[in-house]
């Protein structure tokens, strides 16, 4: 290759072959890594934002990355950490999406939607972890309010003691408690497309707030 080129694809030629089609094609593009339009993206927002919204929605300022490109079949890589509080007990919910969809795991009988609850665990007003692990977000309850994270050198995730406090993850609105522990990336099938990421929120009654809200995002595409 010279040094002025990039290579966009391999083209096989069958034998006897007189035209070329689209399948004879093996795409070998480099897709620039940015925050919009590319397969990369982040958020940082430290502002304290509340909704006391029903259905799930985002904050004023949305936890979203927008312009995902996912040129073949693949997965999108999500990691969040955010701290997040209810003003009544039990009610907050938070969960990933893929544009309008809610992400989803498997369970017997097929896939169903996973949310982060508290499950009750939450001291009114206290604020805890939220963060994103292999099933979806989950959070921790009990102990102490949490003070905020570091700027560098810290985990995504959160760490329990077995026995004191628990996470606690919701599936498809059954409340149903499930247990989990550490976190880090959630790996998410994705087709072929352009893809908006982000984290949404709803509460049942009153009102859930998030603070220190931190969403990277990234396309991993299997040719």
């Amino acid at each position: 290759m010279p040094q002025n080129s990039i290579v966009l694809s391999s083209v096989w030629v069958p034998a006897a072959a007189t035209s070329i089609t689209s399948g004879d094609l093996n795409d070998l593009r480099v897709f620039a890594r940015t925050g919009t339009g590319g397969q990369t993206g982040h958020t940082n927002i430290a502002t304290s934002q509340s909704t006391s919204s029903t259905s799930y929605t985002t904050l004023a300022t949305p936890d979203q990355v927008s312009g995902i490109v996912m040129p073949t079949n693949g997965l999108i890589a999500v990691w969040y950490q955010a701290a997040w509080t209810e003003s009544v007990s039990n009610t907050g919910r938070a969960a990933l999406f893929l544009g309008g969809n809610q992400q989803k795991i498997a369970m017997f009988g097929g896939p169903v939607t996973v949310a982060a609850s508290t499950g009750g665990a939450l001291t009114v007003g206290d604020f805890a972890p939220l963060v994103s692990c292999g099933s979806g977000l989950v959070t921790l309850g009990g102990g102490s309010s949490y003070s905020g994270d570091v700027t560098t050198g810290q985990a995504v995730g959160e760490l329990v003691q077995v026995g004191s406090g628990g996470f606690t993850q919701e599936l498809a609105g059954t409340n149903t408690p499930v247990i989990s522990m550490g976190g880090g990336p959630c790996y998410i099938f994705a087709a072929a497309g352009t893809y908006t990421v982000s984290v949404q929120f709803k509460a049942s009654s009153g009102n859930v707030t998030a603070q220190n809200r931190k969403l990277w995002v990234q396309a991993i595409p299997f040719s």
